[in-house]
């Protein structure tokens, strides 16, 4: 299984600026055609804001930590001038991602390594926020338990868990069959990405995609099956490329092996309750797929 995974040594990128990579260029076209559920949207971001500024009253220049490089949660860092721990299994993505800033990085520190060992890089009770923007998605089930309970571990008493994660959605499901209808009745819908990502998750229950072992979607199934599928069919590769959520993929193979760990609303609540208290859920009703995404404030039992 791979899940997005490039591990390498760590390092601070605060003292020392890296030589330009094309690769970094790479990670930036991606990431600019994505967008909610796979980053955060404004109103998610404002949800942390409005935690975050309280929490801030209370407790000055708080020590953060960010899993990830997510370019949104970096700029609400840089917005209110506090420091923060960046931490990441890919150096690329965290120089590639400040292209897609709005503000320039306030005093960021970067550490690289796996999140999957977070208490052999950070010290216990260190943070007082943790930002982990659907990290868990690249994490396998089975390691949750010892991930999250790591993360509460370095988490201080009444320091609060941003915690974002996609789940999977099994009240609807469609076949490929059923997207082509779909397509040939309204080739718009496709225009919008957003849609294309409603569909992608209905396909992966659809066409028996979705691994229980793992808890995820299994990419390179899906796609295989989507090509034997259109070759019977004679479907045309353009139009595979429409309704694909990216059109490289198709025909590149872009992702390779890929699975993404997405396991259902209920079994995310009981990875969690062992070690935090929820304080807030935030959910955007108003967005076509917003079932597919949870976004909470979490405190460590301790």
């Amino acid at each position: 299984m791979n899940c997005r995974v490039l591990i390498n040594k760590n390092m601070s990128t605060q003292k020392q600026e890296k030589t330009y990579n094309s690769e970094w260029d790479n990670y930036v076209k991606f990431w600019e055609k994505i967008s909610y559920p796979f980053r955060p949207n404004p109103k998610q971001i404002a949800f942390y804001e409005k935690y975050l500024k309280q929490y801030i009253v209370k407790k000055q220049n708080p020590k953060i930590l960010i899993f990830g490089s997510t370019p949104e949660i970096r700029d609400l860092c840089s917005k209110l001038k506090l420091p923060a721990t960046l931490f990441d299994f890919n150096e690329g993505m965290y120089y590639g991602m400040v292209k897609l800033m709005k503000r320039k990085p306030y005093q960021e520190k970067f550490v690289q390594g796996k999140w999957e060992d977070v208490l052999r890089y950070f010290k216990k009770d260190e943070f007082d926020i943790i930002f982990a923007d659907e990290i868990h998605t690249n994490i396998i089930i089975k390691l949750w338990d010892k991930n999250l309970k790591d993360i509460a571990q370095i988490l201080k008493k009444n320091g609060l868990y941003f915690f974002s994660n996609i789940v999977m959605n099994f009240d609807k499901s469609i076949t490929f069959e059923e997207l082509v209808k779909k397509y040939k009745v309204d080739k718009k819908y496709f225009d919008n990405y957003q849609n294309k990502v409603h569909i992608f998750y209905q396909l992966f229950l659809g066409e028996n995609c979705y691994d229980w072992n793992l808890r995820g979607n299994v990419l390179h199934q899906l796609r295989k099956k989507f090509k034997l599928y259109s070759k019977k069919n004679k479907i045309s590769m353009e139009m595979m490329k429409k309704v694909w959520v990216d059109e490289r993929d198709i025909e590149h193979d872009a992702f390779g092996i890929y699975v993404e760990v997405d396991p259902p609303l209920g079994e995310v609540y009981e990875k969690l309750f062992p070690h935090f208290f929820i304080d807030d859920i935030y959910i955007d009703k108003s967005h076509p797929v917003y079932r597919f995404r949870r976004d909470m404030v979490l405190r460590a039992k301790k």
